[in-house]
C-alpha cells in the first residue's frame, strides 16, 4: 500500500495484474492483523450527512484529517442527506453535487475527489449522464 502521499497503482496496472479489488476498514487493528488497509491512513473524507451537504462549505469528516492533508492520497466526497429522499435525489445529484465537488476540489488542497458517495445514484438516469458528461469534459478522476 503506498505510504505518505503516494500514488495508487492504476486501474489499467491493476487490471493487467488481474487484482482489482481495494478494500479498507475503519478499524484499526484490521491492518496489522488482517493486512486491511485502514482507511484513515490512506484518506481524508467530508462530512456525511445534512451537515456535509451545505452550500459553499466541504469541512472533513470528525475521525478524518484535515481535507487538505496531502499525506493522505485518496479524497472521498459525500453527498446525501441525513434522511434519504428519492424526490429530491433528482436535483440533489445533479447541479448541487457538481458545485459541492468544486467546493471540495478547493477544501482537499486541489484535488478531485477519487470516490463519491451519493443516494440513489440510479434513479435519475438523465442528471446521472449529465455527471458523467461533466466529469469526463473537465477530466475530473470521480468514480460514480
Amino acid at each position: 500500500m503506498p505510504q505518505n502521499g503516494q500514488d495508487w497503482p492504476l486501474v489499467s496496472d491493476m487490471i493487467a495484474k488481474n487484482q482489482r479489488l481495494l478494500v479498507f476498514t475503519s478499524d484499526r487493528s484490521k491492518q496489522e492483523s488482517e493486512g486491511i488497509a485502514y482507511q484513515w491512513n490512506y484518506m481524508v473524507e467530508n462530512q456525511y450527512g445534512d451537515d456535509g451537504i451545505q452550500k459553499g462549505s466541504c469541512s472533513n469528516r470528525g475521525e478524518s484529517s484535515a481535507l487538505n492533508d496531502r499525506s493522505k492520497s485518496l479524497v472521498l466526497v459525500n453527498y446525501f442527506a441525513s434522511n434519504p429522499d428519492r424526490i429530491d435525489v433528482c436535483v440533489d445529484n445533479s447541479g448541487n453535487l457538481i458545485d459541492m465537488l468544486h467546493t471540495c476540489y478547493g477544501s482537499s488542497g486541489n484535488r478531485w475527489a477519487n470516490f463519491v458517495a451519493v443516494d440513489y445514484y440510479k434513479v435519475c438516469s438523465k442528471e446521472q449522464q449529465f455527471i458523467s458528461d461533466f466529469v469526463f469534459e473537465n477530466k475530473m478522476p470521480v468514480n460514480l
